[in-house]
Order: structure tokens, then C-alpha cells, then sequence
């Protein structure tokens, strides 16, 4: 190691020696070095450890405390620029006292060399007056024991909250106990803190529970304020002024409060307690009114009103007029209302006029709730008559579905029912009825498909209809006639013509063939089928194999003035063909016939076809040449051969 200066001393005896008037430099590191010579001059050399010369104290630094005002509690403390370049700080303490240096508010205690420090005050400057100064003292110790002292600046002492005057509610005094709106309002006396001094105030507004509505922060300096809220809550709102002091302690006042009413009054429906019906919700669609309506038949109004009620300002107020339900157009100016029971026979009603008894409410905030009544219409009209239809038409037989509609029926105000009966043609309606039925509200009735034993073949009978509006009133009769007929026509006669050229021929009436040889149409002739009351309202036509069949050709339908009919068909081979006919009467009665059938034929060469006339097969002469007449099999086509 580098040595600077060396200076000798000469040792005899071994041990501690103290070696005095050396000039040291502080910061400087130093060593004692120790040389043993024998007697034969030889020596060794040794070193001490180094040693620094600190002869001076720590490099003093600055406390800073997060506040300069103190109300209690925790204070804490930046500690900065300490220092010992030569040999270290190891331990620093903290005090505070009313003087630099002193430690009689909170007493000094040792701790590790730290940057911050806190302690806790509480309790300790209670006894302390208001105004007075603490002071925060540090002081550091380095390795060689030598101290530096700092203090802090003053703190002030201030334990006494900021005085909050009143708080008014509006921009003025309280002038007034309820209001509307959405605007928030206050005024308060200028406050003030003997201590560290006002820092800042804010300005809330909170309903009786407690909940903030609304805040404006940082109102120091001012005397009123106001602003305007998204919403606020039916009740007292109080105006809460918070000031703040230098020191952190706070203050707080309540304004008396204002009753806030932004809804209005719970009003009650005037109810009518003299009436002929109600029509049920929705039930008036002519009027496109989705609620019960109210029908009267005089003008003689008899209801109740009770009392409206508002929680937080209370009704002022409470008046009634009949108007219009369509215009609002009120028949005359309102009547306050004082008495739970009214009857007013003064007013001129229009009969079919919907009308409404308003309740009009007003409020402690000047608002006002409105209630209509039930509409209500006068009805002093019957319901005029209209039209009914019987389906089928005039006949109606046992197996026919009977129904009856009606429509055209008005009432002035609203049909409410029907009434209807069957009765024979001779009778009054709902006079020895056989079927009735009353308060329908149905526009059509359906008897069913089977009369029997209840109508009378060949008889009349009206089907009547009458309307009833809800006023009670009747509209006139009206009625439609038809008559039962429960017998089948009688049968007639069918007929295959063959090749023959029509039905009717130069020398008559068709005669029914035993066969023909068109094999892609058959002719059917029908007569003589009757109905007893009436005339035959259609035929339907069909073709088939069999008695009665459609196999060949399906049923076509022919009105009643029709009597033949020329069929499409189609036949590749030998066969009989049967035409069926069924015939019906207005009623819906049927019956049915079908011929005695034709053969198709399909010609050979070299043979003729023979005549077959009812089932057997006769000999006849042509050319003077007599012939035979041969059949193979019942089911197969005749032939006749010339026999020389």
C-alpha cells in the first residue's frame, strides 16, 4: 500500500504504545507499521488495519413534513441530506417539541437512519393552543459518535375544525317550504377557520336518507350557488355546505330543506253509480276505445269522487267537469269538488257522444294530476233492423246443413245481443217458437244437419231475428221464410240410346239399346224424376262397369232443366256399360237410378252384330233368306251367319 510519511519510534518493550503530535487529515486513512530488527540486522515489517480520520460531524440536512399544519395523528417527516462521507451515519433520532431541539410533545427515541419517518401525535398536541408551533427535530449520529442537529420549520398547531355559518335553501333565505323542477339552489354565510385558514368548500345536495343527488365542488369564495340536475327525488332535498381548513379538519351545515314535488297528484276516477251496462274492454272497436265504457239512458249523472292525495306537498286543490272523450272539450267550467257524491241532471248530452267525468288535482308544487272516468254514452235510440239469410235458401231438408247470418243491424250506439226463433210462417216470432235462442252475440246460427222430427215436411217456417242494444233497447223483427222437405225425389227412368242420332227422334222418343259400337261415347237419356214441393235442382251423371259404377266415367254434375247427356269414354274391349243418375231436390234430397246396362261391341270381319232384345236372341228375315241366330256365351258379342 502507498505511504505517504513514515515516522520512526523506537520500541524496546513489546505492548501498547501511544504515539503522539502526528498531523492527521480528516477523511484520511492511516496505518501504524511495526519493524523488528535480531541481532544480526535482519528485519520484518507489519502493517496495521487502515484507519479514517473523521474528525468532523455529519453534513447537517433538511426535515420536511408532508404538512405544515397539524390536527393529530400521524406526522411524517422526509429526511434528507444527512450525511458522513468519512465514516457513516448509524443512527439518527426524532423528536418534536415547541422549540427547535425540544422534545416535550413528542419525546426524542433513536431509530436506523431512515428517508421518511412518521409518528403518531395523537393525544400529544391536544393541550397545545390553537395557533401554536411544533417543531420536528432530527439528529444524526456518525461512527466516530460526533452529531448534527436540524430542525424543521414550524408547524402549525390546529385542532379546532372551520366554522360553517347557515346554509339557506334557494339563493336567498328560506322563503319558501316546496318547489318543482330539476333546479338545485343555496346561499350560506361566509365561513372561517382561526386556524391554518379555509382551504376549500363544497356544496351538496342530499335527500332525507342521506344519498347525494347532486355536487358542486370547490364553491370557497362564493356565497350562493345553483345547478341543474339529471333528476331529483320527490321529498325534502337539504343543501349540505363542507368546508375543509388547511389543517384536513372539516365542517359541515344543513339548510332547513326544501319539499321537491316533480310528480303529480294521486288522482281518483270519478265512478258512475247509475247505469244500464257496461260494454267490457275492447268490446266498442267501432269506436276505438280500448276500455269498459259506461251506458246510461238519461242524462241524469249520478257518481263519486274520492280525494286525491300527494305525499309530499299535499292537494291544494280538486275540481271536476264532464268533457268530450274525442275533443276534451268540457261542457261547461269546473266544479271544485268538496263532497264525495254528486248527481247532475243540468247537462244536455248528445246520445251516441262518448263522454268522461275529468278530475283535475292540484299539488302543494303547483303540479296538477288529471283522471278521466270510464267513458260513458248515452243510448236512447233502438237498433235499426237489418237483413237475415237462410243457407241453403228456401228449401231445407233433413240431411242439408240449416245455418241463418244476419247483418246490418245498427245501433247508435253499440249492439250488445241477438235474439232469434224458428216458428211456422203462420205464427209471430217468439210465439209458439220451436227453436229459440236469446242474447247471442253471435251474427250466425248452425242448426246442425239433421231436422227430422223436429220441422214438419212441406211446411213454412220463418226464421226471425231481432237486436237488442245495451241500452236494452229492441230493434224491430225481421225475418226469412223456408220450407222443410224431407222426402226423396221420385225416382225416373235411364236410358242408353246407342247408335240411335238423339234422345228424341223423327218418330219419337229413344228407345233403350242393347248395345252400340262407339266405344269413346255413351249417350244417357233420363225422365219422369219428380220432387213433391218442388222441381229437380241437378242431376250428377257417372259411368261404370257396374250397377251404379264410376269407373268408366266419374260423376259430372248437370243442372236441373238437363236430361241427357253425352259421356266420354273409353273401352278397348267387350263389355256392358251402366249410367247411373242421381238426382236432387233444392233441399238436398237424392236419389239415385241406374240403367239396365248396354253392350259395347267390337265388330268382326265376316260376322254381323244381332239384336238382343231382353235377354234373348230372336230369328228375323232379311232378303228373304232365312238366317240363325247364334249366341256363344252370354258375356261374349252375338253373331248370325247366312245359312244356304
Amino acid at each position: 500500500m502507498p505511504v505517504t510519511s513514515i515516522s520512526w519510534t523506537l520500541i524496546t518493550q513489546p505492548g501498547c504504545q501511544t504515539i503522539s503530535n502526528l498531523t492527521l487529515f480528516n477523511g484520511k486513512g492511516i496505518v501504524a507499521v511495526v519493524r523488528a530488527t535480531n541481532g544480526a540486522q535482519l528485519q520484518t515489517v507489519a502493517f496495521s488495519s487502515v484507519y479514517v480520520v473523521d474528525v468532523s460531524a455529519p453534513i447537517v440536512g433538511v426535515i420536511t413534513p408532508s404538512s405544515y399544519y397539524l390536527t393529530g395523528g400521524f406526522v411524517q417527516v422526509a429526511v434528507s441530506g444527512f450525511q458522513d462521507p468519512e465514516s457513516g451515519i448509524v443512527n439518527m433520532s426524532v423528536c418534536a417539541g415547541t422549540a427547535a431541539g425540544l422534545g416535550n410533545v413528542y419525546p426524542c427515541a433513536v431509530i436506523p437512519a431512515v428517508s421518511y419517518y412518521s409518528f403518531n401525535m395523537t393525544g400529544l398536541n391536544t393541550s397545545l393552543p390553537a395557533n401554536a408551533s411544533v417543531y420536528v427535530t432530527v439528529s444524526v449520529q456518525n461512527t466516530v459518535g460526533l452529531i448534527s442537529t436540524a430542525s424543521s420549520r414550524p408547524i402549525s398547531v390546529d385542532n379546532i375544525p372551520p366554522t360553517v355559518g347557515f346554509v339557506y335553501d334557494g339563493l336567498g333565505t328560506n322563503s319558501a317550504n316546496v318547489t318543482s323542477g330539476y333546479e338545485l339552489a343555496a346561499a350560506w354565510d361566509k365561513p372561517s377557520d382561526q386556524g391554518s385558514g379555509i382551504d376549500k368548500c363544497d356544496l351538496s345536495f342530499v335527500d332525507l336518507q342521506g344519498t347525494v343527488v347532486a355536487t358542486q365542488y370547490d364553491v370557497y369564495g362564493t356565497l350562493a350557488s345553483s345547478l341543474s340536475a339529471s333528476s331529483v327525488p320527490s321529498g325534502i332535498v337539504r343543501a349540505s355546505l363542507t368546508c375543509w381548513d388547511r389543517a384536513g379538519l372539516s365542517a359541515s351545515s344543513l339548510s332547513k330543506g326544501l319539499v321537491y314535488d316533480n310528480s303529480a297528484p294521486i288522482v281518483n276516477r270519478a265512478i258512475l253509480t247509475s247505469y244500464r251496462s257496461i260494454i267490457s274492454n275492447g268490446g266498442f272497436p267501432s269506436r276505438n276505445v280500448s276500455e269498459d265504457v259506461v251506458v246510461i239512458t238519461n242524462s241524469n249523472l249520478s257518481f263519486t269522487i274520492n280525494p286525491a292525495t300527494d305525499p309530499q306537498s299535499g292537494v291544494v286543490s280538486q275540481q271536476w267537469a264532464v268533457c268530450e272523450y274525442r275533443s276534451q272539450a268540457c261542457l261547461r267550467a269546473y266544479i271544485k269538488s268538496t263532497n264525495l257524491s254528486y248527481t247532475d241532471s243540468t247537462l244536455t248530452l248528445v246520445p251516441g257522444t262518448l263522454y268522461v267525468i275529468r278530475v283535475q288535482a292540484t299539488n302543494g308544487a303547483g303540479i296538477v294530476g288529471v283522471a278521466n272516468s270510464l267513458p260513458f254514452v248515452l243510448d236512447a235510440a233502438s237498433p235499426t233492423a237489418g237483413t237475415v239469410f237462410c243457407s241453403p235458401g228456401k228449401y231445407v231438408g233433413p240431411t242439408t246443413p240449416l245455418s241463418f247470418s244476419w247483418s246490418g243491424f245498427v245501433d247508435d250506439v253499440h249492439i250488445q245481443s241477438y235474439s232469434f226463433c224458428i216458428q211456422q210462417a203462420n205464427q209471430p216470432a217468439t210465439n209458439g217458437s220451436i227453436i229459440s235462442i236469446t242474447q247471442s252475440t253471435q251474427n250466425n246460427i248452425n242448426f246442425g244437419v239433421n231436422l227430422a222430427g223436429i220441422l214438419q215436411n212441406g211446411v213454412q217456417y220463418t226464421m226471425s231475428v231481432w237486436a237488442y242494444d245495451d241500452a236494452g233497447l229492441q230493434s224491430p223483427i225481421v225475418s226469412t221464410p223456408f220450407i222443410y222437405d224431407g222426402v226423396q225425389p221420385t225416382a225416373g227412368v235411364v236410358i242408353e240410346i246407342g247408335d240411335q242420332p238423339g234422345c228424341l227422334t223423327s218418330t219419337g222418343p229413344a228407345t233403350d239399346a242393347a248395345y252400340q259400337s262407339s266405344r269413346t261415347t255413351l249417350v244417357l237419356c233420363w225422365s219422369n224424376f219428380k220432387d213433391n214441393l218442388g222441381s229437380i235442382s241437378s242431376y250428377q251423371v257417372a259411368v261404370g262397369r257396374q250397377p251404379y259404377g264410376s269407373d268408366v266415367a266419374s260423376y259430372v254434375t248437370y243442372s236441373g232443366d238437363v236430361s241427357s247427356a253425352s259421356i266420354p269414354i273409353s273401352v278397348s274391349q267387350e263389355t256392358v256399360l251402366y249410367g247411373t243418375v242421381v238426382a236432387t231436390d233444392p233441399a238436398g234430397n237424392t236419389v239415385n237410378v241406374t240403367s239396365n246396362g248396354i253392350y259395347v261391341v267390337v265388330p268382326r270381319a265376316g260376322f254381323s252384330p244381332a239384336l238382343r232384345i231382353n235377354g234373348t236372341y230372336n230369328n228375323y228375315a232379311r232378303n228373304n233368306v232365312d238366317a240363325l241366330s247364334i249366341s256363344f256365351d252370354d258375356f261374349l258379342p252375338m253373331y248370325s251367319a247366312l245359312i244356304p
